[in-house]
């Protein structure tokens, strides 16, 4: 008999998007591992019929179809969820590497159509282009900004993604940048609370925590160098300087920053 697993409240009371991921149990749940339950709402369904009462059941911000479904075949399930009255983002994983398959299912409405290859960080920058477009675009100042909350694995801002354990910054296509301690330290600062303006002693004894012997402009060559480097996996600079006070993550420029990503 086939079940829906919840991983957590059908009701979102966190503000995270709400996926439902769908197709064979374990490559589902491969999927999952990508997406951690702590950044999204997610559900997991190995058919068509559960897929379409899960989203009648409550609001979806977004459906991966992982795998062909047992009981309905791909064209057919996009038809039926670009039906809805309100329609979740659709990403298909096709079968197969075949472009004609993709382009079929793009032409009926998916959002995306990703190949048999596409790999797990390709697929996350996916999803979180999605989301720009969803959350982001309303307000050209709205940024979505999720609580502080530094034992997360990975922080978000505009598409640019930090992960902790690796200690790297990840742009919205998925190219890597490798950082130094140092470094490390001031972005996770900033991504932290993003808008939020650091100041410098903060920043500084960061550093200082590390046993490092910090002359008056070292922090200003630490942003120099951290600008250069995010300078060249985007258009645009992801750090603002505050006259007299400090660093932050560029909120005032959210709009030309997605832009910027697509």
């Amino acid at each position: 008999m086939h079940k829906v697993e919840m991983r957590s409240s059908p009701i979102d009371i966190n503000g995270k998007p709400k996926v439902v991921v769908a197709g064979d149990p374990s490559l589902a749940a491969d999927v999952c591992k990508w997406m951690p339950d702590a950044l999204y709402d997610l559900s997991l369904v190995d058919t068509g019929k559960f897929l379409i009462d899960s989203l009648l059941a409550s609001n979806t911000d977004l459906v991966i179809i992982n795998s062909s479904l047992p009981d309905i075949d791909a064209i057919s399930i996009v038809q039926s969820v670009s039906s809805l009255k309100k329609p979740p983002y659709l990403i298909i994983r096709s079968d197969t590497d075949e472009e004609i398959d993709r382009v079929i299912l793009l032409e009926i409405g998916a959002d995306d159509c990703i190949a048999l290859s596409c790999g797990p960080r390709e697929i996350k920058a996916r999803v979180r282009a999605l989301f720009r477009r969803r959350f982001g675009q309303a307000n050209h100042l709205n940024v979505v900004v999720n609580k502080p909350d530094n034992h997360l694995p990975e922080a978000t801002f505009l598409g640019w993604t930090l992960d902790r354990n690796r200690r790297q910054l990840y742009s919205a296509s998925g190219e890597v940048t490798s950082l130094t301690h140092s470094e490390y330290l001031i972005l996770n600062a900033l991504f932290s609370e993003p808008g939020v303006i650091k100041d410098r002693s903060s920043l500084m004894g960061l550093m200082a925590d590390i046993n490092q012997v910090l002359e008056e402009r070292s922090l200003d060559v630490f942003i120099s160098r951290l600008r250069k480097k995010i300078l060249t996996r985007g258009r645009n600079d992801l750090i603002e300087t505050v006259r007299g006070k400090g660093y932050r993550l560029r909120v005032s420029t959210s709009e030309q920053l997605l832009n910027s990503t697509r």
